[in-house]
């Protein structure tokens, strides 16, 4: 199964886990700016082997629980993730990852 984001705009505030994508996924050429979660990844908290994120741009998001606060932009937990051609500015996380945390292999 896959789940493919290309050329999306997300702007939200105050989600309490951020977008949180349980499959194989891609995303492409998207914006995600001012995005706030509880836990980790204020615009993208992903369970799947194999993410990847390609050319896009994070902006202002904060992962701001004091305890697993991961990833400010982006936190995923799986294996052989590739982010590669994107910008992270101003994110914030509370715990580690300030733009983007990566937990597994590869």
């Amino acid at each position: 199964m896959l789940f493919n984001i290309v050329g999306f705009w997300f702007c939200i505030k105050d989600v309490i886990i951020g977008i949180v994508l349980f499959l194989y996924f891609i995303v492409d050429d998207s914006l995600f700016d001012s995005n706030v979660a509880n836990h980790g990844g204020g615009a993208i908290h992903c369970q799947a082997d194999d993410a990847k994120i390609h050319s896009s741009n994070f902006t202002k998001n904060n992962a701001t629980n004091s305890a697993d606060g991961y990833g400010g932009a982006v936190y995923i937990v799986g294996n052989n993730a590739v982010v590669d051609y994107s910008r992270f500015d101003d994110n914030h996380a509370n715990v580690y990852g300030g733009a983007l945390a990566i937990d597994g292999t590869g």
